[in-house]
């Protein structure tokens, strides 16, 4: 069975967050800038999708949008 990382995000807005992380261990570094990765997980008994949040590495040169999180550390 494979692991995962998690983290813990500073937010721009202030707070910080526990997640896990998306990518391959080797990507991550603590203090490196992160960005949200939405994946929709499933679907409840009302078919509304079950979304989940996790961060992968930030897109180096990419503008920071409303999901980045500058700081980030795993």
């Amino acid at each position: 069975m494979a692991g995962y990382g998690v983290a813990q995000v500073d937010l721009p807005e202030g707070p910080r967050v526990q997640s896990i992380l998306f990518g391959d261990p080797d990507e991550f570094a603590i203090g490196m800038d992160v960005e949200i990765d939405l994946e929709t997980l499933r679907q409840n008994k009302d078919g509304d999708d079950v979304v989940i949040y996790r961060f992968r590495p930030a897109h180096v040169g990419a503008a920071a949008g409303p999901g980045s999180a500058p700081g980030g550390s795993s």
